[in-house]
């Protein structure tokens, strides 16, 4: 059975960040042959409709964000990585570092999330949040 430190948490959520982050778990699986994921495909709740206007909703399961999963699931199988999917909605930090814990993941590695400004700035700390949740490492990949 892996240990903490080879198995490492991978929240997807449909950006190119996240896309970016499988990448690099690719990579570093070369060098690795006992490392596991865990891959967990994040939907953000959506926002209320008054708030649209200022901050569009991020409404979950979208084709974007679907493709952008299966194209995940396809690279790890692809380069034969075991993987497990999960499926969250809710805060993502707090998601995110809850099913760290209940697997025992020695690292999680997140794509830089937020594509304008905005939203750049409200998830600029949710490495850091993640980080003050969990033991393990965060790598944050750009």
């Amino acid at each position: 059975m892996p240990t903490a430190s080879t198995r490492i948490l991978l929240p997807i959520d449909g950006s190119a960040g996240a896309h970016r982050a499988v990448r690099h778990v690719v990579n570093r699986a070369k060098g690795d042959a006992a490392l596991e994921v865990e891959l967990v495909g994040l939907e953000w709740p959506t926002l209320p409709d008054a708030l649209g206007v200022v901050w569009p909703a991020v409404r979950p399961g979208g084709a974007p964000a679907a493709a952008r999963e299966r194209d995940a699931r396809a690279l790890l199988a692809m380069h034969r990585i075991p993987f497990r999917l999960h499926r969250a909605i809710g805060d993502p930090a707090r998601t995110i570092a809850d099913i760290a814990r209940r697997h025992d993941c020695g690292e999680i590695v997140i794509g830089r999330l937020g594509a304008n400004g905005l939203m750049r700035r409200a998830l600029r700390t949710l490495p850091t949040r993640i980080a003050g949740l969990v033991r393990g490492r965060v790598t944050v990949v750009d």
